[in-house]
């Protein structure tokens, strides 16, 4: 999970520092559970839930990894 924020939070960082954006909290969470999600689903780990129960039931699903 910190792997997948510290991600977001780099990707955001580099468009405020090259796209002179403004940093947009909301969308570094979101970015940072659509990450930990991919890489759940997706690496390996056998993660069978959608997005969505990954948002609504974070713990649950991570009881299922």
């Amino acid at each position: 999970m910190w792997l997948a924020l510290a991600k977001a939070i780099w990707t955001q960082r580099n468009k405020i520092t090259f796209n002179v954006d403004q940093i947009d909290e909301i969308e570094i969470f979101a970015l940072g559970q659509l990450h930990a999600w991919s890489w759940a689903k997706f690496g390996g780990c056998g993660l069978r839930g959608t997005f969505s129960a990954w948002c609504m039931h974070l713990i649950e699903c991570l009881r299922e990894v």
